[in-house]
């Protein structure tokens, strides 16, 4: 069941990529004294449309710091390039005046993706490390659009399941 009150459309879609093109840990950082303290995991991203190739990235940044410290304290991060081919992509891209956007339940779709590919890579990388039992929630990928992109979602509600 979808969580989009809107139009469903059929997109086909795949994934071409997946990179992590950056990550850092540092352990000195880490806190000997409260090694369970809590830590704050903060999430960004960058999509961007390549109509003339059908080309989506979603590069998708993930770092944790611990609550108490400035946000730029970074403990452990990385960034992780994820395009996707879509089919026909010049013909579902709108236009506003911040540029090309897609329909919403494409972004949707590819953002979870993304973050779910993060988050894998993430955790890969912080095996062996001070903070590879930290703990990566899974989250919804609506709530995230509609934090993102307020703009395309001021129209979708947010329905519970039954």
């Amino acid at each position: 069941m979808s969580d989009l009150k809107q139009e469903e459309i059929e997109i086909t879609y795949g994934i071409r990529r997946i990179k992590d093109i950056y990550f850092q840990v540092n352990e000195f950082l880490l806190d000997k004294e409260n090694p369970s303290k809590e830590l704050k995991i903060e999430l960004n991203q960058n999509f961007s449309v390549n109509n003339e190739h059908n080309l989506v990235n979603c590069t998708i940044g993930i770092y944790f710091h611990y609550q108490d410290t400035p946000q730029n304290v970074i403990l452990a991060e990385i960034k992780v390039e994820n395009v996707y081919f879509v089919n026909s992509l010049k013909d579902i891209t709108n236009k506003n005046e911040r540029g090309d956007y897609l329909p919403p339940q494409l972004i949707v779709s590819l953002l979870g993706l993304s973050i779910s590919h993060s988050r894998a890579l993430f955790s890969k990388n912080l095996a062996g490390t001070a903070f590879q039992n930290v703990f990566l929630p899974i989250s919804n990928p609506l709530h995230i659009a509609k934090h993102f992109f307020p703009e395309e979602f001021k129209d979708f509600e947010i329905v519970k399941p039954d």
